[in-house]
């Protein structure tokens, strides 16, 4: 049985969007991008590949943002993590 098998896809896929909208949240506070990069290592060593993803998805959503839009978008996910 592969671990795909054991957990429902829908928390690998809740997992991912945490950490986007984790990973905005800090992007928004101002968290150096160094920091927030250095966090996909300290997860790919634990092998949290969906915490990875998230992170990822967050930073190359935020690349060309100005930070109304990136805050919008938290806005809009806010209700849905809090």
């Amino acid at each position: 049985m592969s671990l795909l098998e054991e957990e429902p896809f829908n928390v690998y896929k809740s997992r991912i969007e945490q950490a986007y909208y984790l990973t905005l949240v800090d992007i928004i506070m101002g968290v150096p991008l160094e920091e927030i990069e250095q966090e996909i290592y300290t997860y790919e060593e634990e092998e949290m590949y969906e915490y990875c993803e998230g992170i990822v998805r967050a930073l190359e959503f935020s690349e060309d943002k100005k930070y109304s839009e990136i805050q919008k978008e938290v806005l809009n996910l806010k209700s849905k993590y809090e």
